[in-house]
């Protein structure tokens, strides 16, 4: 992860007050970086199992903040701006 610890920090509390978790923060600051990536892309990435990110995903994407795309090859995921 290329963010600045202290600044992963901040990010984390912040999102807390959003209710998402640590693990949901890293997945979102990830895709933030990193772009539109399969499951299989952030599970290496982030160094989790991808069955753990499946239900991340989509409570990221009940928020808003996450977007999915089915296509013919495959489902990808983007980080969605933050809106209040």
């Amino acid at each position: 992860m290329n963010v600045q610890k202290p600044l992963v920090q901040k990010l984390v509390a912040y999102f807390k007050h959003l209710d998402v978790n640590e693990e949901q923060t890293y997945l979102y600051i990830y895709l933030l970086e990193n772009g539109s990536s399969s499951v299989l892309q952030l599970s290496k990435g982030i160094g989790s199992g991808r069955t753990k990110l499946y239900p991340l995903l989509e409570d990221l994407a009940n928020k808003q903040l996450v977007a999915i795309h089915e296509r013919h090859y495959g489902t990808t995921y983007d980080a969605l701006p933050i809106t209040s």
